[in-house]
């Protein structure tokens, strides 16, 4: 298998190769950056290229240069700590040096979002986007990429240990939440409850969340929302960039390990990550460990880009293995805590057990012409899931997806004001279970999607309209038949639609958006017949599931000041043929069996209230805080099962100022409240309330080079004993993981490379 992935990427790289055109006579965009208030120069700000993934950082006078500038209409985002972000679209002139002002800002600082389709600022766009720098998210320190996203509002994790997580967003998950990476839809059996997101945070430098039906740009299974991750930059131009991060934690006595090298001159990139993560099981608050909570994962990455005039080319390639305990995984017939109690710290692997083998390959390419650019990306990801239960010789479940996708999408200026995109999107899936595997979850089969859109905005000064419409089919069909289930195929179809404005004024953001999504059913959910382990259950299927399909309002106003920011986000979602599983009272092989079946309706519903605040007469004081709400259920009032708790998470950073060799940076405290759960579903128990306290210390020592960055903390500091209602060792009352201390060192390093004109 590794040696097939290594031939589809050389064979990527080769017509990477063939598409790169000759290197012509380079232009070079010149500029400087300054004070809007007061007219003076801006030192070092940051000058960065949208469409290439890097830019160059001013000099001392606010001067900048950019060699190899495209010669089409290109998005140049300007950015500087404490001034509010400026973005713009330059035509290249030679004659003109151009110039830049920005506005002292202290608390807004408004990111430029790629997972929505005209690049704007979060605050321009008509739908509603998250984005957020992983290092903000991680100013405590997270065990997981699932776990620090599950910092943004309305985001939470369904976790099975520290191993394994993946993204709730507004109570929703699975195969209705879709994960992208660069562009590439990333496919990993999503479906199963035991399976994680198949991301690391490593070489990862944002999130970016669409909350919500976001099937007009995403297709099917976009029903919950989109997490979309983006790589690092590429180094600023004509340098070369590094840095090597260590960490270690005394709760699961682990270790994270993860090396990145930069180079950018003369218009070609590179981009390298390397990543390890060792840890043993976890400890509990009672001082016990949970067996087989251990886990590890070694990564790779590699970024190639490209630009010259009116092209811009970008390779990308990533490589996961991970080993990953299954905590309270049984073939016993009575299931209790302290059957899976350790009291010895252990990392060797030990059955049940998980192997994962990811692939991603992805070739994007940019052309600009005077009033369009067509982006094309092709891509393949291959997720090869091995799960060991009772023998290490053979596997319980083994389970190959290749999953094959093209992206094209054309964006046309049609005047000042307008502006359209038309897109097709495709995809098609190959899932296979090796013969030798003791069972079959799912099938074999195969799956194709195909889907075109088009979109309108206009501008008309402070307002921002926005309107799509979308078709899509989806055809699955197993390769025989299956545990009882005739041969099946079936095409799946739907249309959908967006439509909103966005309001901008000075201090005033105001948004509304409605849209739509649909999910077709998965093999799980249609074919299962037979016992998941990892879930304590006895699933079966329905062949006649329908298509769910559901229609979000999404309403947000923000108010922006330079020292305060407030965000009210309400929504409402409605779902049809929503599809649950519900539980019977019959007993096959000692385990409960549970019927996939549909609602008619449901409904959820809620919001984020988000506040950052910055005082003027304490500049060194930032304090954050949200509060996340959702409320849902069918169409009689019952509770929807697995709804996360209502949530206030605050977080207070505390700056210092020092001219010292070794000096404290800032210090973090963050504080969540995760409230009762009592609306719970039928196969579910309520959860009670809990408080988590966090603590971090950020420290610098200064050398010869970038200073050596130190950070020290304690994650639950009080020692909560307490368990996540979204965590799936509930039901046999295995507590989350107890105090926990943290070392991390990072050194950053750079060095300015010699051109030919040098």
């Amino acid at each position: 298998m590794f040696q097939k992935e290594v031939k589809i990427f050389l064979g990527m790289m080769l017509i990477f190769g063939v598409m790169m055109p000759e290197i012509g006579q380079a232009q070079t965009l010149k500029g400087q950056v300054f004070n809007k208030e007061t007219n003076n120069p801006i030192a070092y700000a940051s000058v960065y290229l949208i469409e290439l993934s890097t830019g160059t950082l001013a000099d001392s006078a606010g001067f900048f240069s950019i060699s190899n500038f495209p010669s089409s209409p290109t998005s140049v985002k300007i950015s500087a700590i404490g001034f509010g972000t400026f973005t713009t679209t330059i035509t290249y002139n030679s004659t003109e040096v151009y110039t830049f002002y920005l506005e002292p800002k202290h608390v807004h600082l408004d990111e430029v979002v790629v997972s929505t389709p005209f690049g704007k600022l979060q605050g321009e766009n008509v739908t509603n986007v998250e984005s957020i720098r992983l290092n903000e998210l991680n100013r405590i320190p997270t065990l997981s990429l699932s776990e620090a996203i599950a910092n943004i509002p309305g985001v939470y994790q369904s976790s099975l240990g520290n191993g394994i997580g993946r993204p709730v967003i507004r109570g929703l998950s699975g195969t209705r939440v879709v994960t992208y990476l660069n562009g590439l839809r990333i496919e990993n059996q999503q479906w199963g409850d035991d399976h994680g997101m198949g991301v690391t945070d490593i070489g990862v430098g944002a999130v970016e969340v669409i909350k919500g039906p976001a099937s007009l740009l995403y297709g099917s299974d976009a029903l919950g929302g989109v997490m979309y991750f983006v790589n690092q930059p590429y180094a600023k131009l004509n340098r070369a960039e590094g840095y090597y991060h260590t960490k270690i934690e005394s709760n699961t006595l682990g270790s994270t390990n993860e090396l990145g090298l930069k180079w950018n001159t003369n218009g070609l990139k590179f981009n390298v990550f390397l990543g390890h993560t060792f840890h043993g099981d976890f400890m509990m608050a009672n001082g016990n460990r949970v067996n087989d909570s251990r886990f590890s994962s070694s990564t790779g990455k590699i970024s190639i880009g490209y630009n010259k005039k009116n092209w811009v080319g970008n390779l990308h390639y990533a490589f996961l293995n991970s080993y990953i305990g299954i905590p309270g995984h049984s073939h016993d017939d009575s299931l209790y805590a302290e059957l899976f109690y350790s009291d010895k710290p252990a990392w060797l692997k030990k059955l049940p057990y998980q192997f994962i083998t990811n692939n991603y390959v992805s070739l994007e390419n940019k052309f600009f012409f005077e009033k369009s650019q067509l982006d094309f990306v092709v891509g393949n990801t291959t997720n090869h899931l091995r799960e060991f239960e009772e023998k290490v010789t053979i596997p319980g479940m083994d389970l190959t997806l290749n999953n094959s996708i093209y992206n094209l999408k054309w964006r046309r200026d049609l005047g000042k004001k307008l502006q359209m995109i038309l897109g097709s999107q495709g995809m098609y899936q190959l899932n296979n279970n090796n013969p030798k595997a003791e069972e079959e979850l799912i099938p074999n089969s195969f799956s194709a999607d195909a889907g075109i859109y088009g979109l309108l905005q206009l501008e008309l000064n402070s307002l921002t309209f926005q309107a799509g419409a979308r078709y899509d089919a989806r055809k699955i069909k197993t390769e025989s038949a299956f545990n009882g289930f005739d041969l099946f195929d079936k095409i799946y179809q739907s249309y959908n639609y967006s439509a909103g404005f966005a309001y901008q004024a000075d201090s005033l953001v105001f948004r509304l958006n409605i849209s739509s999504g649909f999910r077709a059913p998965h093999t799980s959910e249609l074919l299962a017949n037979g016992v998941h382990h990892g879930t304590f259950r006895y699933t079966i299927g329905d062949p006649n599931l329908k298509t769910e399909n559901a229609v979000q309002a999404d309403f947000s106003v923000g108010v922006h000041y330079d020292h305060l920011e407030i965000t009210f986000n309400p929504f409402f979602n409605q779902i049809q043929n929503y599809i649950y599983l519900e539980p019977s009272d019959t007993i096959i092989d000692s385990y409960q069996v549970y019927r996939y079946s549909q609602l008619s309706k449901a409904q959820l519903f809620g919001g984020d209230f988000s506040i950052h605040a910055h005082p003027h007469f304490a500049h060194w004081l930032h304090l954050q805080s949200s509060f996340s709400y959702i409320y849902a259920q069918d169409e009689n009032g019952n509770a929807l099962p697995l709804i996360p708790q209502n949530r206030i998470n605050t977080q207070v950073k505390i700056e210092f100022e020092s001219d010292r060799k070794f000096r404290i940076t800032d210090l973090v405290i963050q504080h969540s409240i995760y409230f009762d759960q009592n609306r719970i579903g039928s196969f579910e128990t309520s959860t009670s309330a809990y408080n988590l306290l966090h603590a971090g210390l950020n420290m610098q020592i200064e050398t010869k080079g970038q200073p050596l960055l130190l950070n020290v903390g304690v994650k639950n500091l009080l020692n909560e004993n307490y368990i996540d209602h979204l965590s799936r060792l509930k039901q046999i009352g295995l507590m989350m993981p107890g105090i926990n201390f943290y070392v991390g060192l990072k050194y950053n390093f750079e060095k300015r490379l010699k051109t030919k004109n040098q």
